[in-house]
């Protein structure tokens, strides 16, 4: 019998700006956050599949079976792109430093530690590009419509400028102060996309105006960001939530926790953090501790960003 296992872990992460226009190829920054999704493999020497986790119930299924099953559907679409390459079945066992309801990118982070462990397993190169491809391809494939960002920033670590058509993203050093709220829910990524075309399905040149506005606050942040002018990003993210407010992905507890974000002094600027009508907020700065919740919103939670500097790791082989 084979003893070995392998693990590898990736770190969540938070939307800084560019939402939505990033599909369609605008600029994004995304940062890494400390919080981290491990996955451990031990090859079987048959085809079973069996996957555990430190939230879901057990799942089990054979290769030859594989399907895309909530809630394992992204571990299960990477097994699915590389069954071909599989010669036996596998255990897997999850584990995560924070719940996939806080909106840290848990799913990114998972299907890039799942890439990055299969790939491992298969004696195929650690090569951040080809893992961020790989995994931007299967996120695509389970969830329908993704921009790939959390994906660059789960697999490189600290804060990725992004396109979605880019071979790899520009990776920046300075790293401010942050501080997110998640609000107490959150509504699916794609249902919020189609919500958003369908809202513009006769007004595709208000939409493309909109894109235009929030690449150029993206893109102007991305200039004082690297000059560590962090005022004047400040400022652009003050506008860029205007933009999303107008986008129609805020909502009256959205609006709540950034205009109370805004109004700080150590605050240079906030806006929504992910694709909107709920998740989370993020601020520049260093808002006062202990905003959130409050009494308009009980379920909120204030957190400080803590940042990763390293993305996708392999940790050592056990034998």
């Amino acid at each position: 019998m084979d003893y070995t296992v392998f693990k590898a872990s990736a770190p969540g992460s938070l939307m800084l700006m560019g939402e939505h226009a990033v599909l369609d190829d605008k600029l994004a920054l995304c940062v890494a956050v400390g919080q981290s999704v491990n996955v451990m493999l031990k090859p079987r020497n048959d085809d079973q599949i069996h996957i555990t986790s430190d939230v879901f119930s057990p799942y089990q299924t054979t290769l030859s079976q594989l399907a895309l099953i909530p809630p394992y559907d992204f571990v299960l679409g990477v097994l699915l792109a590389y069954r071909d390459n599989l010669t036996s079945g596998c255990d897997l066992a999850i584990d995560a430093d924070f719940l996939p309801t806080l909106g840290l990118g848990s799913s990114a982070a998972l299907t890039v530690a799942s890439v990055a462990v299969i790939r491992q397993w298969l004696e195929h190169s650690f090569h951040l590009p080809t893992i961020m491809h790989s995994a931007r391809q299967i996120v695509r494939h389970v969830q329908g419509c993704a921009s790939g960002a959390d994906v660059a920033a789960s697999t490189f670590g600290k804060i990725v400028a992004y396109r979605q058509f880019d071979i790899e993203p520009v990776v920046l050093e300075q790293i401010p102060a942050l501080t997110a709220v998640y609000c107490g829910y959150k509504t699916p990524t794609p249902q919020v996309i189609t919500r958003v075309k369908k809202y513009y399905e006769n007004r595709a040149e208000k939409l493309n105006r909109l894109f235009d506005e929030i690449d150029a606050c993206t893109t102007a942040a991305l200039t004082n960001w690297q000059a560590g002018d962090w005022e004047s990003v400040g400022h652009f993210m003050n506008l860029h939530f205007k933009l999303q407010q107008q986008l129609g992905v805020s909502d009256v507890a959205l609006n709540h926790i950034v205009g109370k974000l805004q109004q700080q002094k150590n605050c240079y600027g906030a806006k929504i953090s992910g694709s909107g009508l709920g998740d989370c907020a993020i601020a520049l700065g260093q808002p006062e501790p202990g905003l959130f919740p409050d009494s308009t919103l009980m379920d909120a939670r204030q957190f400080k960003v803590k940042y990763s500097n390293t993305g996708v790791v392999l940790h050592d082989t056990v034998y």
